[in-house]
């Protein structure tokens, strides 16, 4: 007859001594094939409204003309498309090349460099310009200098632009709206 007592703490105690000196031997077979594909899980939400709206001028050349009554000079900038709409709810955004079509340096304005202060200021189909110098479009040595540029973003756009653009980096504006040269 055994004794029950010493018989199930001894067979716990073979059976860890068994699983213990168990070891892996050999090396690891091959990787298996791929299972297939598992089910497509459900559509994502739909992306924000494109940029198709988002209106720019060509780079124009101005010509500010001196104010009467003051030391500061202004230029008009037809802009159509710049609706009522747009300057209640949307973005308007004016560059200027300081260098040249071949070596751009361009700027966002309002533009101040200490002597020379830019202002855009905006009315429907009309982009008004206030300087403190004669920031006049000009040719030296073959070259043109400070062409302007807009850019109109309808109401709507703004709130969809992702947080690394800014509208202050012309780089960046004309990445992420496609804007052509």
């Amino acid at each position: 007859m055994t004794n029950k007592p010493l018989f199930y703490p001894l067979l716990l105690v073979l059976s860890m001594v068994i699983l213990v000196s168990c070891s892996k031997e050999g090396d690891t077979g091959p990787a298996g094939p791929a299972g297939p594909a598992g089910p497509a899980g459900p559509a994502g939400p739909a992306g924000p409204e494109g940029t198709a709206n988002v209106m720019y001028s060509e780079w124009m050349e101005i010509e500010f003309e001196p104010n009467e009554d003051t030391t500061n000079w202004s230029a008009i900038i037809p802009a159509p498309g710049l609706s009522q709409d747009i300057l209640n709810q949307g973005e308007i955004k004016v560059y200027i090349n300081l260098g040249t079509d071949a070596d751009p340096v361009v700027a966002p304005l309002p533009y101040f460099d200490g002597a020379a202060i830019i202002n855009p200021v905006f009315f429907t189909d009309t982009i008004g310009m206030i300087s403190t110098v004669d920031a006049s479009t000009r040719e030296e040595d073959g070259d043109i200098f400070f062409k302007y540029r807009y850019v109109l973003i309808p109401g709507g756009q703004l709130a969809a632009l992702p947080n690394n653009v800014h509208l202050d980096n012309y780089a960046e504006v004309k990445k992420y709206f496609k804007i052509k040269n």
